[in-house]
């Protein structure tokens, strides 16, 4: 089945477009409308297209206990008094966004919006360290080629499928630097369009 590009990946339409993709400006309204929708049962046409009738009431089910826990653990904090939540939950998951925005955005912004898995997600080149903590995942071109590969083969497959991949790109920063690139590149099209 082809990969669909995430809308959220799609290129930036400018530096703002850049930034606001970087600190999740889309994220957050997304998620909370999305635990609306699911617990009040209205899924919208997007969410119809890939959930079957048969597994909603499932989803909805999953999406009010993900939601009642989320009241239960801000009840608890209120009661005791605690930012337990609040320093160990909540704040490093707002912080931390722009960091998994960034890994998120290098897998698919800038490659072709087609149904060619070479060259729809990109393969990010980067250390160990970075690829264990995010479980293999800067592989990402090979784990959308076979998502039934265990994370800690997606090294091997690389070395198999790596001549065939049409984005690879060694490290974070170059991928941004490059997406940073073509938005000064497409603005100074567009004034020596206008001129």
């Amino acid at each position: 089945m082809p990969s669909v590009i995430p809308t959220s990946c799609l290129f930036p339409s400018g530096f703002a477009s850049y930034a606001a993709q970087i600190i999740g400006a889309g994220f957050w309204p997304k998620l909370v409308g999305t635990l609306w929708r699911g617990a009040s049962r209205h899924f919208n046409a997007y969410e119809k297209s890939f959930l079957p009738e048969s597994v909603r009431g499932q989803v909805i089910n999953e999406i009010r206990v993900q939601c009642l826990l989320y009241l239960t653990v801000l009840l608890l904090s209120l009661y005791y008094e605690s930012t337990l939540a609040l320093t160990y939950w909540l704040v490093p998951r707002i912080l931390g966004e722009p960091v998994l925005r960034a890994i998120r955005m290098a897998e698919h912004t800038g490659t072709d919006e087609s149904p060619n898995l070479l060259s729809n997600t990109r393969t990010t080149l980067t250390n160990p360290l970075l690829r264990t903590l995010y479980w293999n995942m800067p592989y990402h071109a090979e784990h959308h080629l076979a998502s039934s590969v265990p994370f800690h083969a997606l090294g091997r497959m690389h070395e198999h499928v790596a001549p065939h991949l049409k984005c690879v790109t060694r490290g974070y920063i170059a991928v941004h630097r490059d997406i940073l690139h073509r938005i000064r590149n497409q603005k100074k099209s567009k004034a020596e369009i206008q001129d």
